[in-house]
């Protein structure tokens, strides 16, 4: 890490850890939130139960619809 981004933590750090809202001399305060990323989602063992729950539903759902717009549209 260089210098630079060290002294960035190092000041974003201390502006987290202080009370630093509803202050307009701070200028522009960046809050850091968790994000979710792909990688996340895809190790998330819970999204293979939630599909499992709906995929019965939808499966009915799409077989209704099939049968009447005549057509066969699979997954």
């Amino acid at each position: 890490m260089s210098f630079h981004d060290q002294l960035i933590e190092d000041v974003s750090v201390i502006a987290c850890n202080t009370y630093n809202y509803d202050n307009i001399r701070l200028g522009f305060v960046y809050d850091r939130v968790p994000h979710i990323t792909l990688k996340s989602i895809a190790n998330n063992t819970e999204i293979d139960t939630i599909w499992e729950s709906y995929q019965t539903k939808l499966e009915a759902l799409r077989e209704d619809l099939n049968t009447e717009l005549k057509k066969s549209w699979e997954e």
